[in-house]
């Protein structure tokens, strides 16, 4: 093993991975949403479901719970 190689985790390989990928989210909307032409926002009609700390199901479930509303009014 040479001096620049390191062992680590799997997990800590994933955790890396994530706080990465995070970050090249945020920072692709940030300019997304502040750049000059036609810059990203919400439609006035459209509903926001924060799924930050929903599982795939709940995020599932409050989608369908927002199409009923739509639908029966």
């Amino acid at each position: 093993m040479n001096s620049g190689t390191h062992l680590v985790s799997s997990n800590t390989l994933v955790d890396v991975a994530y706080h990465n990928i995070r970050k090249d989210i945020i920072e692709r909307d940030e300019r997304d949403m502040n750049r000059e032409i036609s810059p990203l926002k919400q439609a006035d009609d459209a509903v926001l479901v924060d799924s930050s700390e929903m599982g795939i199901d709940d995020v599932v479930n409050a989608i369908l719970n927002v199409y009923k509303e739509k639908v029966q009014k």
